[in-house]
C-alpha cells in the first residue's frame, strides 16, 4: 500500500522520498488558482493531484481512490463564465443573474455522467463510475488508464496508417459513439486530442463535455478543434446532432489515412475540396474515400447523418459515383401510415335458467346457516380462555416491553448523549434517490464502492456501514456499497442483432466487449454473426466478449474481369468535372505534393 505522503500528485507513483518524482519528473508546487488545492481530499476518499485540462466549462485533475488504492480522473463541473471560486478555496459561488444557465449546464453535466457510468464496460470509451454533488457543483470520477493521445501517437509510429491499421482501431470507436448516440447524448469533441491509444494498442475515446462548450450558441467559452469541428458547431443558427460527431470521425480518419490535420471548415467554405499527396492517396480505397468525402460534408444536409450508416460506406464497396451522386440529393422523408386496429368484439354472456339458479340459491342459505353456527360456538370458547389466561398475558407482556425498552434505552442513551438515532435501513434503495433528497437528515451519506450481491437488483444498494439499526451518532457518515449482481452471468443471446443493440445488451450485463468484423455473405452487414464465448455460457463479471459483426461481401458476381476493369475506369472518368481522365482523389478531394503536415 503506497504512503499517501509519498505519492506523487502528477502519475500517482511512490517517490521514494525525493521531491522531484523520479518516475514523471513532478514536483510538487502550489497549485494555481482557481484550481482545487493539491492533496484535497473529496468525499472523504479522493485525494486530489495536478491539474489536468480546464476548458471553460469543467476542470480535471489526476487523483487517487483511497479505496480502491488506484488513480482515477476527477471531473468537476466548472463553468469560468458563470461561476467563480469561493474564498474557502472549494465551494462553488455562482454570478448574479448566472443561476439559470449554470443549473442548466449543472443538470447536462449530471445526465452526461450517468451515461458514462451505463458504458462503464464499453472498452472503447472511458467510463465513469462514481458521481457526487458537494461545493455548489457536481463531479465525476473515471478510471485512468496510461496512454499516448492519438495526435502524439501518430508521428511515433510513421505518421499515417494504413486503411486495414487504422480500421482496427477505429471500429471499436465508431461502435461506441453508435452506442452513446443512442443514449440520446453527443460528444461533438471527435478529433486525435481525445482519442487515447492504450497500452494495449487499444483506443479510447475521451474528452467527453456538456455540448454548451462546443457550440458558438453558449454562454460559456466555447471550444473548437480547427480542422475536425463541424462547421454547424461554429454558427449559432444551425442544429447540431449526430451528423456533428460524424465530421469529427470522417476529419480523424482522415488524419489517420494521411498523416495531415484538415482544412478548418470555416476555410473549407471557399473549395470545399481537402488536398492530400497522390502517392498517400493512392494507398486508400476508393470506397473509404468516398465514404471520407461524405462525413466531411460541409453542409449537414449532404453529410452522412449517422455513424452506423458511416460505417456501413465504409465497409461495403459502393458504385463511386452513386455515391458522389448521393452527396448532391437531400435525403426523402418517408411519410408513415398509422393503422386502426379493429375493435374487439364483445363475448356474449347466456343467462342461467330460473330453476338452477333457485336450486342454487337453496343450498348457499343451507351452507351459510352451518358456518354461522360453527362460528358461534368458536368464538364462546375462544372467550372462556382469552378470560382465564389474561392476568398472565397482561404480566408477561409488560415484562418483555418493559425488558426491551430497558436495552434499547441503555444501549442509544446510556453510554453516549449523542448516540440518539438509530441507524436506518438503505439496503435495497437508490443511491441517487437518497442523493437527492435524503431523508435522514441526522447521518451523511458516502458511496464507498461496489459488490458482487444478487440478493437485491443490480445498481440498489447492497451493503451499509453501520449495519441497519444500529447506534448511531448525528453527522457519522454512513457508507453504501451498490450491487454490481451476480459474480457469474450467462453471456446473452445477440446473434442477428445489430452491433450497437449487442453491445448495450451485452455491456448491461457486465461483460467487456472487443467488436470483430468478419466477411459473410449470409449475414447481412452490421448483424452480429456470432460471440466468443458463444451464448448461455457462464462467465465471471466483467470478462470480455468479442463480437463478431458481418462485414457483407455478397457472392461474386459472373461478369469478366475485363468487365469490371473497364466498369472502374467508366466511373472514374466521370467523377471528374473537366472530364479530362483526372484521378478519382482529383475530382473527390484533390491533391496536392507540397501538402505540410
Amino acid at each position: 500500500m503506497p504512503s499517501m505522503e509519498d505519492l506523487c500528485l502528477g502519475c500517482m507513483k511512490e517517490k521514494g522520498g525525493k521531491a522531484v518524482c523520479p518516475h514523471c519528473g513532478y514536483e510538487e508546487t502550489e497549485q494555481k488558482a482557481p484550481a482545487l488545492a493539491l492533496r484535497t481530499l473529496l468525499q472523504k476518499r479522493y485525494l486530489v493531484g495536478k491539474l489536468l485540462s480546464s476548458n471553460g466549462a469543467a476542470t480535471s485533475y489526476l487523483g487517487w481512490d483511497e479505496s480502491s488504492m488506484s488513480p482515477v480522473v476527477i471531473r468537476e463541473f466548472f463553468p469560468t463564465t458563470l461561476a467563480q471560486r469561493d474564498g474557502d478555496g472549494l465551494t462553488l459561488k455562482v454570478l448574479a443573474g448566472c443561476e439559470g444557465p449554470f443549473q442548466d449546464g449543472l443538470d447536462e453535466f449530471l445526465k452526461l455522467s450517468r451515461i458514462l457510468g451505463r458504458m462503464r464496460n464499453q472498452p472503447a470509451v472511458v467510463p465513469v463510475y462514481d458521481i457526487f454533488e458537494i461545493n455548489g457543483t457536481a463531479y465525476n470520477v473515471s478510471g485512468w488508464e496510461e496512454g499516448v493521445h492519438l495526435d502524439q501517437w501518430l508521428p511515433k509510429h510513421g505518421g499515417h496508417l494504413s486503411w486495414d491499421e487504422a480500421r482496427a482501431l477505429l471500429m471499436p470507436v465508431l461502435y461506441a459513439v453508435e452506442a452513446f448516440h443512442s443514449m440520446g447524448a453527443l460528444h461533438l469533441g471527435i478529433c486525435p486530442q481525445n482519442l487515447v491509444v492504450t497500452q494495449n494498442g487499444r483506443m479510447q475515446l475521451a474528452g467527453f463535455h456538456i455540448n454548451q462548450v462546443h457550440i458558438a450558441r453558449s454562454d460559456l467559452t466555447p471550444v473548437f478543434y480547427p480542422g475536425y469541428t463541424a462547421l454547424e458547431q461554429m454558427k449559432p443558427d444551425q442544429d447540431i446532432g449526430p451528423w456533428s460527431d460524424v465530421y469529427g470521425l470522417g476529419a480523424t480518419l482522415f488524419t489517420m489515412l494521411t498523416g495531415y490535420i484538415p482544412k478548418d471548415a470555416v476555410a473549407r467554405q471557399e473549395d470545399e475540396k481537402l488536398l492530400i499527396p497522390s502517392s498517400v492517396a493512392a494507398s486508400i480505397p476508393q470506397q473509404v474515400a468516398a465514404a471520407m468525402a461524405k462525413a466531411m460534408r460541409l453542409d449537414s444536409a449532404h453529410r452522412t447523418k449517422t455513424v452506423e450508416q458511416m460505417r456501413k460506406e465504409l465497409s461495403v464497396s459502393p458504385n463511386v459515383t452513386g455515391v458522389l451522386q448521393e452527396m448532391e440529393r437531400e435525403e426523402k422523408t418517408q411519410a408513415t401510415q398509422v393503422i386502426d386496429s379493429p375493435k374487439a368484439a364483445t363475448p356474449a354472456v347466456s343467462p342461467s335458467s330460473p330453476s338452477r339458479k333457485e336450486k342454487e340459491q337453496k343450498k348457499w342459505i343451507i351452507a351459510l346457516g352451518i358456518s354461522s353456527g360453527l362460528l358461534f360456538v368458536l368464538c364462546v370458547v375462544l372467550m372462556i380462555v382469552l378470560f382465564a389466561q389474561g392476568d398472565k398475558g397482561a404480566d408477561v407482556s409488560r415484562e418483555v416491553s418493559s425488558e426491551a425498552s430497558s436495552m434499547v434505552s441503555s444501549e442509544v442513551s446510556s453510554q453516549d448523549p449523542a448516540l440518539n438515532h438509530i441507524t436506518p435501513t438503505m439496503v435495497g434503495r437508490e443511491y441517487e434517490d437518497l442523493m437527492e433528497q435524503n431523508p435522514w437528515s441526522y447521518v451523511e451519506i458516502e458511496l464507498a464502492g461496489e459488490v458482487f450481491d444478487d440478493s437485491v437488483p443490480e445498481g440498489t444498494i447492497a451493503k451499509q456501514e453501520p449495519e441497519p439499526d444500529t447506534p448511531i451518532e448525528t453527522g457519522e457518515t454512513v457508507k453504501v456499497y451498490l450491487s454490481k449482481g451476480p459474480y457469474m452471468r450467462k453471456v446473452p443471446n445477440v446473434r442477428g442483432k445489430s452491433a450497437v443493440e449487442a453491445i448495450l445488451e451485452l455491456t448491461k450485463e457486465g461483460f467487456s466487449c472487443q467488436v470483430v468484423e468478419q466477411s459473410s455473405d449470409t449475414v447481412p452487414d452490421g448483424q452480429v454473426i456470432q460471440t466468443d464465448p458463444p451464448s448461455k455460457e457462464e462467465m465471471e463479471y466483467g470478462s470480455e466478449v468479442f463480437v463478431y459483426v458481418s462485414d457483407y461481401n455478397p457472392p461474386a458476381s459472373s461478369k469478366s474481369s475485363s468487365s469490371r476493369a473497364s466498369s472502374s475506369r467508366s466511373s472514374q472518368s466521370e467523377l471528374n468535372p473537366s472530364g479530362e481522365g483526372g484521378s478519382f482523389w482529383d475530382s473527390l478531394f484533390g491533391s496536392n505534393e507540397s501538402s505540410s503536415r
